[in-house]
């Protein structure tokens, strides 16, 4: 028996079992993912532009894929810690989507407050 989705549909009185293969990540996301090593590492640059720019990309990451950021859990959180004004905004909101231990997810919450 098959455990990918099945949806059943009626076709001229005959029903016709449909298998739904899993979406194939775009080029997009590809790209997502084989940059983010260097979005990390740009979120500490000492170039401002390039840090802003950085956060706000993971950010967006975030949304779609927080699981992949989990590895950069620690990097994250330390740099947003750190960091000041709408980048430091991002960075919060991007840990924040992450699986945080509940004592963590605490004390980032009270840098957002």
């Amino acid at each position: 028996m098959s455990s990918l989705p099945m949806s059943v549909t009626s076709w001229g009185g005959i029903k016709v079992v449909e298998t739904r293969r899993p979406s194939c990540p775009t080029a997009s996301e590809l790209q997502d993912w084989v940059s983010l090593p260097g979005l990390v590492d740009d979120v500490a640059s000492p170039e401002p532009e390039q840090v802003l720019a950085s956060a706000m990309r993971l950010e967006a990451i975030s949304r779609r894929h927080p699981k992949w950021l989990d590895a950069y859990q620690a990097t994250l959180v330390c740099v947003a810690r750190l960091a000041q004004g709408k980048t430091r905004q991002l960075l919060l909101a991007t840990v924040l989507r992450l699986d945080l231990s509940p004592r963590r997810r605490r004390e980032l919450e009270v840098l957002v407050s």
